[in-house]
């Protein structure tokens, strides 16, 4: 009868009552011979559960004797402290981190601890970060100066290099006091005087410490760099600097004054060793107090001609602090040793550039701002920039290598004669406004005339192989397709063989290129494609260098994934590292209307970027 019920099973089917009988005879059949297969199943698993407890400890067994047969263990002392000091980062400063060397490799085990300890090298470099006081970090500053003095004891005779900075705060009340300050710079006091390099960086209030080692002797300081503003209290520090022995160091050649400007004429340097001397920094807000004139940067420059690498703010709104070199100052100052020079401005440079030879340039960084108010110079339209560069370019006897240039103040003709200037560039900066979607206010309300460039067609056309550089400029805003049409267009193969066909026309500009960087762009997608085939593919022509690196920001487009697609097709077929980052439109921030109904959630701000928030 349980036979002929097997058709049907899983219907709707009502057994009769002698079906009902066989089946639960059946049942009790079936549920003891589960019951025997579930017990076997928990002496089999038993069995495996003991089975597995004992492969565990024989693999624990196999890794403990392999691990004391592991060459690593045998080692001589000497070694392995020469392996931990490779550890050690080579970019940076060492930080006072658990997840860092040298702190890191004292975690794995005693003898290692032990050995970290005994290596001074390993701490002979200290990165000191003082916190800001919040409700989201709060620190045990005895403790930390604690470490910071363990830390400099190890390093026992060795050379310094320490660093102290104060990081940004969004309120005053977060700003550490000044009797924290004194604290961690009394914790490096007993070791000042074995420092190499000494930096100072953020807004730290430390014009005591001048004074403090006023009497002391830095016989092995060679670097020194002040990168923040100071305080309230600025002449007084600069009267407590000109007394600082360690500006009289007699190894000191490498030097940054940030916040001093023109002021730093009036310190006790060697001004005659220096190879290095920083005055500006391009990430800074601009301040025409900080910048020296043209007759004052010329005077600095006769008194400093070993220099390697310089970096000047210029303007005329400053006022002159060496006017006891200024009477010295010859008619050309020459700069025979001058590889790296970084020139950020607000006035025309063609007085200053006239006057100044450097024969070995290699790195050139060039940011023009608009003319401050007090100024007489105007935009008045014309490519000026370009003539006032090239008779200081053709001093120079090598061609020069890598180039930044802040566009964004310059007119595009004038930016495509400076590149012309430069055939021999391997690596290239373009930095340009970008085509940002909002109304903000020119740089200064009056000066209408000043121009405000992005990085457009005209301009990375002039870069692309067989693209002739007489671009007419005037149509450039008919030329630019409307950047967000052209860049859904998905190109085709048709166009991808005609770009490397174009490739193989007129010449381009910088035919040695192989890095490119770019900021603030508003070119057309089908441009950049254009571009990037025409400086890559492995058709191009040896006139050309291929590019090995690619890194463009648009400004107020989005970014669209059939060009993403595109562009990592090319990266894996061309073998090039190609950065593309697209930001979107900026929104500014709507208001709380009554007709718009109550906030039931959290607060959300009508902005661009709510989603990633």
């Amino acid at each position: 009868m349980i036979t002929a019920l097997s058709d049907k099973l899983s219907t709707n089917y009502i057994p009769t009552p002698d079906e009902m009988r066989s089946l639960r005879s059946e049942l009790i059949g079936l549920n003891q011979k589960t019951s025997y297969l579930e017990k076997q199943i928990q002496e089999l698993r038993g069995t495996l559960h003991e089975l597995e407890v004992e492969s565990s400890g024989l693999d624990y067994k196999i890794n403990a004797y392999r691990g004391m047969l592991s060459p690593t263990r045998h080692l001589l002392p000497e070694i392995l402290q020469e392996i931990f000091v490779r550890c050690l980062p080579t970019s940076s400063i060492p930080v006072m981190s658990a997840s860092e060397a040298p702190l890191c490799l004292a975690r794995v085990c005693r003898q290692w601890r032990d050995l970290v300890y005994a290596t001074p090298n390993l701490w002979a470099a200290i990165h000191i970060a003082v916190p800001a006081q919040d409700a989201t970090h709060t620190c045990n500053h005895a403790i930390r100066t604690q470490a910071i003095t363990d830390w400099l004891l190890r390093s026992g005779v060795r050379p310094l290099s320490i660093s102290i900075s104060q990081p940004s705060a969004f309120f005053q009340q977060s700003l550490p006091t000044d009797d924290t300050i004194r604290s961690y710079f009394e914790a490096i006091s007993p070791f000042i005087t074995r420092c190499r390099t000494l930096c100072f960086r953020g807004r730290l209030r430390w014009e005591h410490f001048p004074q403090r080692h006023q009497d002391s002797e830095f016989p092995l300081l060679r670097c020194i760099s002040f990168d923040g503003g100071f305080g309230s209290n600025g002449d007084e520090t600069m009267e407590e600097l000109k007394k600082a022995a360690f500006l009289k160091a007699p190894e000191l050649y490498q030097v940054s004054l940030i916040p001093c400007g023109p002021r730093a004429a009036e310190l006790p340097l060697r001004w005659k060793q220096l190879t290095k001397l920083n005055l500006c920094e391009v990430r800074e807000p601009w301040k025409t107090e900080h910048a020296l004139s043209i007759q004052d940067a010329l005077s600095l420059l006769s008194c400093c001609p070993d220099l390697i690498f310089c970096s000047l703010p210029l303007s005329n709104a400053g006022a002159t602090h060496i006017s006891n070199m200024a009477d010295n100052a010859p008619s050309m100052v020459h700069m025979p040793t001058l590889t790296s020079f970084t020139i950020r401005c607000d006035i025309d440079p063609q007085g200053f550039l006239a006057r100044l030879s450097a024969p070995s340039l290699r790195y050139f960084k060039y940011h023009q701002l608009p003319p401050s108010p007090q100024d007489n110079w105007r935009w008045d339209g014309d490519e000026t920039f370009h003539v006032a560069l090239a008779p200081f370019i053709q001093r120079v006897v090598r061609p020069v290598e890598e180039l930044q240039l802040l566009a964004t103040y310059l007119q595009p003709r004038d930016a495509i004669a400076c590149l012309e200037l430069f055939p021999g560039l391997k690596r290239l900066s373009l930095l340009g406004s970008g085509n940002m979607d909002t109304s903000y206010p020119p740089f200064h309300g009056a000066w209408d005339q000043v121009p405000n460039l992005s990085i457009g067609n005209g301009i990375i056309k002039c870069l692309i192989k067989g693209v002739a550089h007489s671009e007419d400029f005037d149509q450039e805003s008919s030329d630019e397709e409307s950047t967000t049409g052209s860049a859904t267009q998905e190109p085709s193969a048709r166009d991808s063989s005609d770009d490397e066909d174009q490739s193989e026309g007129a010449s381009s500009l910088c035919p040695n290129l192989e890095a490119f960087f770019c900021s603030g762009t508003s070119f057309s997608d089908k441009l950049m494609l254009q571009f990037i085939r025409s400086r890559t593919s492995p058709r191009t022509s040896h006139e050309v260098s291929r590019l090995r690196w690619v890194n463009i920001t648009f400004n107020g487009r989005k970014e669209d994934s059939r060009i993403r697609e595109t562009l990592d097709n090319l990266q894996e077929r061309n073998g090039v590292l190609i950065l593309a980052r697209y930001i979107p439109p900026w929104t500014p921030a709507g208001y709380d209307s009554p007709y718009s109904g109550l906030i039931t959630g959290p607060a959300i701000y009508s902005s661009a970027f709510n989603e990633n928030y």
